[in-house]
């Protein structure tokens, strides 16, 4: 990215407008504003937040950014993903200038509220949102930065220059009503100045919050000289470099500002930087004068009993003993009219001294209390604040510069520079691996940083992965209790009392969280010890109600359970009650409400896992058994298909071994079967799901003939086949009163008719089946029947019926699979390329190809494949179709679909037509004279070969349902020919490996990743 221009210029203070371009429409330079402040952006961010209303969002953000690169040249830059902008942005002037205490400079600046007078109609909620908050906090800076300026300016004497910086910064333009702490300092240096009318206005406002200013203009004058004077730091010096918790600093830091925060206690366990995050805070508000009466630091590590904390606190603030008056009402009484912050490290082992001190000096309105603990102190006005890992990077970030930007990697990266010369890019892939195994637990950072120099990263990584005792440094300048992970974990064990130890060692049994009724149910830990191990921070509250373990704190219990006698019956809990969960799901997994099901389960996926791989390992066959044809049913809504088939085959193995039973066997047979053909795999599905065709149970026997319809012989081109089974399955249906399954079979029936091109009956049939779907409330049955009957008008050539339909489907596809979703999404796709409405149109297919690839589905990687080179041809990308043609090519050559490669060949002879026309002839050539190409296709490339000017036979006409389903006169139709004579097969292989097209002509293709 580029370096800011000053030649244009961004006003956002007091207004919105760019100097030195013609460009003055709200909405673009909102939309500038908002990505040059906040950064690089998605462009499906972007378009949520500023086109949400819009018919298609990403295309409108497409053209909004072309206009604006037109205003704003280079400074504007865009990818198929990413959006940023590199303007320079009266914001960042004032920042500065407020960083170098330059308030002149920054009262120039800041010539009004932050965008003052945009008008928010039509704009998302999020956005209006964004402005008022940061117009605010733009202001408060402002504020406080002048507050400051007054107190400093009080200290030296100069009480008419306070005074006017102080009624700037009541006056300040945009800020929010001030906080009772600031209303206090305001009046005071109003009062010192001599502005006695302003004072009693200030003073009113404060006692509209319970606050009553005290003091008069001499005495005032006297403290602020005798503060500059007197305030010494007790805060340590010579610390290192503080690294990243941006938003728990700011949350600090506004909690004691606020009205609420008079105590805040930073909880967590040992190393995770408590102390750390509580000094660096506390010389934030030292350095900005924030408390006229200073900041204390009191350590009470070596403090022994609850009765000393009352006078260690007084030695440490010179509050001086008369020998008589107890320690905690003589500190109680001093501390009464001061405006100070007082830091109390390390409280945990004299917490009821500390709730004790604190809550007697409730009087003392202006001092604010910053605790360090393992646990929260009870207090009724006490705010919490519990302490995890520093930020870690995405699972699926890999960019240098994106992975230094986690605050775990900076960390790590920092302390292993520091011991030895290594480049901040060495190994980031494996040091974001190791800061994932601990969690981005500081103290372990930095361990492992040192053990650098014996051990590589990727070993560490590998070692912390399963154990804990690795994390020893003997040698480090700390105290003795962090010289390893292990001795901290073990030093909170023995603080914990017994009950919560046991509490704490049961939790161990889930994976990735768990809900409050789970752990009542398996485990037997009930609200009130739950509630305790909150308070303690060992477990941590997570959205959605749920709760989880710090990674290096699991592995820490699980080790202590696994030891336990009680851990076997523990084990086999967990597992039968999650695989409870998926046995009673499977009927839900079946029918309309699926989506819900999956999603409920999606959330405990790595419970689910562990409860299944338990099971079929140890043989409990109650549980495993009962969930065998849900556990299918799941895992094909989640679209999690490679891991799947390992899940069942590892349990339909297991299952001949222990005499499970035909049902059981069978249900097993039906998912991995199902879950292949989902792969493309239709050799190995048709032979998996065999057990499931004579089972007893007769749903086990429809679905399997279904599946062998829909998923294999569909697919495969053996259209008799799939009527055969079509015929089977419907009949198993009816027997059962199973509606919906006789309308999924109608679904089945009307693909068969759309591949022989018989669109009339297509129709009928989709049209039949979305009205029983409807009917059911089967929201998925009609958006796969909605969007079918959108495929089908656009091959008839209804394209703004199609693309109605599709969007229809779209939109009621909300809370749908992620696969089911994209497959609308790519039907779309083709829709609007057929309407030459490319707009946006290859980036979004680049989205969703990528899905695709990492879901697994070949068939539709190479159909997407096909249609993001098109796109990038027609939207003037040529060099990225050839990228697309490979990766299109390699995934239709895997799975042996030969409609795919059809698809891709026909893409390829639109990406070469303008250059190599008799080339691109052959391609479609084949394509229309192969009889397992579906309809539309050989459509297309028959009017493709019109295009060019050839002959074109009556290769196109329908073949009909009829004639596909029944074998008669056409049984030669959908007959798939032997692979390696085929020849798309053979024309798409010679264009992956060399290039060749049909004339001998070198093609060159792209890598395989677009």
């Amino acid at each position: 990215m580029h370096e800011p221009d000053r030649g244009l210029r961004l006003r956002t203070l007091g207004a919105l407008a760019l100097a030195g371009a013609a460009l003055s429409r709200p909405k673009p330079l909102l939309l500038l504003a908002y990505v040059a402040l906040e950064g690089r952006q998605s462009r499906r961010h972007i378009a949520e937040l500023f086109f949400a209303e819009a018919a298609h969002p990403l295309q409108s953000l497409s053209v909004a950014l072309s206009r604006l690169r037109q205003a704003v040249g280079e400074r504007l830059s865009s990818d198929e993903r990413t959006v940023e902008v590199g303007l320079h942005v009266d914001t960042a002037d004032l920042f500065d200038a407020l960083e170098r205490g330059d308030l002149e400079r920054a009262g120039s600046v800041y010539r009004g509220a932050f965008l003052e007078g945009v008008d928010v109609h039509g704009i998302g909620v999020e956005v209006e949102e964004w402005i008022y908050d940061t117009r605010e906090f733009v202001a408060s800076q402002v504020r406080e930065a002048r507050l400051r300026r007054g107190e400093a300016a009080a200290a030296a004497g100069r009480f008419d220059e306070a005074g006017s910086w102080a009624e700037a910064a009541w006056a300040t333009v945009g800020a929010a009503a001030c906080e009772p702490e600031q209303l206090t300092r305001l009046h005071d240096l109003v009062l010192a100045s001599g502005q006695r009318v302003l004072a009693a206005r200030i003073a009113s406002e404060a006692r509209g919050w319970g606050i009553v200013p005290a003091g008069d203009t001499a005495s005032l004058r006297a403290r602020f000289r005798t503060n500059a004077a007197t305030q010494p730091s007790s805060l340590p010096t010579g610390l290192p470099e503080f690294v990243g918790r941006a938003r728990e600093r700011e949350a600090v830091q506004a909690a004691l500002l606020g009205t609420e925060g008079r105590l805040v206690t930073l909880m967590g366990p040992g190393g995770i930087g408590k102390t750390r995050l509580a000094l660096q805070v506390a010389h934030d508000l030292e350095t900005a004068r924030v408390f006229a009466d200073g900041v204390s630091f009191v350590s009470l590590e070596d403090v022994p009993d609850d009765v000393r904390v009352a006078t260690r606190v007084a030695e440490a603030l010179d509050v001086v003993s008369d020998g008589h008056e107890p320690a905690a009402q003589r500190l109680t009484r001093a501390l009464r009219d001061r405006r100070a912050l007082i830091v109390l490290d390390d409280a945990e082992h004299v917490q009821a001294g500390v709730a004790e001190l604190v809550a007697a000096a409730a009087d003392a309105v202006g001092v604010r209390w910053l605790v360090t603990s393992r646990e929260r102190l009870q207090l009724r006005d006490e705010m919490p604040i519990a302490l995890g890992g520093l930020d870690l990077p995405d699972e699926e970030e890999h960019a240098p510069n994106a992975l230094l930007a986690s605050d775990a990697v900076a960390l790590f990266v920092r302390r292993r520079r520091s011991l030895e010369a290594a480049s901040p890019h060495e190994g980031l892939g494996g040091v974001a691996r190791l800061c994932r195994a601990v969690g981005g637990w500081p103290l372990a950072l930095e361990i492992a940083a040192s053990l650098t120099r014996v051990m590589t990263i990727e070993e560490l990584a590998d070692e912390l992965e399963s154990r804990l005792d690795v994390l020893v440094d003997p040698g480090r300048d700390v105290p003795e209790r962090h010289h390893s992970m292990l001795g901290v974990l073990d030093a909170t064990w023995q603080w914990l009392a017994e009950p919560d130890r046991e509490a704490l060692r049961s939790l161990a049994v889930f994976r990735g969280g768990f809900s409050r009724v789970d752990a009542e149910a398996v485990v037997g830990v009930g609200v009130s010890r739950l509630a305790r191990l909150v308070d303690r921070a060992l477990v941590r509250p997570v959205e959605g109600g749920r709760f989880d373990l710090h990674p290096l704190v699991w592995r820490y219990a699980w080790d202590r359970l696994r030891g336990d006698a009680e851990a076997p019956n523990l084990v086999r809990a967990h597992a039968r009650h999650f695989l409870g969960l998926l046995a009673r799901s499977a009927e839900d997994l079946g029918g309309s409400e699926r989506d819900a099901a999956v999603a409920r389960l999606l959330v405990d996926h790595a419970n689910v896992r562990e409860a299944w791989t338990v099971a079929v390992r140890s043989g409990d066959d109650a549980s495993w058994g009962a969930a065998a044809l849900g556990c299918g049913r799941y895992l094909d809504g989640a679209n999690r298909y490679r891991e799947g088939v390992e899940w069942l085959r590892e349990a339909r193995e297991r299952s001949r071994l222990v005499a499970l039973g035909d049902d059981v066997h069978a249900a097993l047979a039906l998912g991995e079967g199902s879950l292949l053909a989902r792969l493309a795999r239709f050799d190995e599905a048709a032979a998996a799901i065999a057990p499931a065709v004579t089972a007893r149970d007769a749903r086990v026997r429809a679905l399997a003939h279904e599946t062998l319809a829909q998923g294999i012989e569909l697919w495969r081109g053996s259209y008799a086949a799939a009527g055969r089974h079509l015929r089977e399955a419907e009949a198993l249906y009816r027997e059962l009163g199973d509606v919906a399954g006789g309308a999924r079979c109608t679904f089945v029936l009307a693909n068969i008719a759309w591949v022989a091109g018989d669109w009339t009956e297509a129709l009928a049939l989709l049209r039949a089946a979305r009205e029983v779907f409807r009917g059911l409330a089967d929201r998925q049955g009609e958006v796969i029947t909605t969007a079918g009957m959108g495929v089908v008008e656009m091959d008839r050539g209804n394209l703004t019926e199609g693309r109605r339909l599709l969007e229809h489907a779209r939109r009621r596809a909300t809370g749908s699979s992620l696969h089911l979703r994209t497959i609308v999404a790519v039907n779309l796709a083709h829709v609007r390329l057929l309407q030459g409405d490319v707009s946006g149109l290859e980036a979004e297919l680049a989205h969703d190809l990528e899905v695709f690839q990492q879901i697994g589905d070949d068939p539709w990687v190479a159909e997407t494949a096909s249609y993001a080179a098109r796109a990038a041809i027609l939207g003037g990308q040529p060099a990225k179709a050839g990228s697309y043609l490979r990766a299109g090519l390699d995934a239709a050559l895997r799975s042996a679909h030969v409609p795919s490669m059809a698809e891709v060949l026909v893409a390829t002879g639109f990406v070469i037509a303008a250059s190599a026309p008799d080339d691109a002839a052959a391609l479609f050539e084949l394509v229309r004279d192969h009889p397992l190409t579906y309809a539309n296709t050989r459509q297309e490339s028959a009017s493709a070969l019109a295009l060019l000017g050839r002959q074109t036979p009556p290769a196109t006409s329908s073949v009909g349902l009829d004639a596909l389903v029944h074998p008669g006169a056409h049984a030669a139709v959908g007959s798939p020919a032997p692979m390696l004579a085929d020849p798309l097969t053979t024309a798409a292989t010679a264009l992956l490996h060399d290039g060749l097209l049909p004339s001998g002509r070198v093609f060159e293709l792209a890598p395989a990743t677009p």
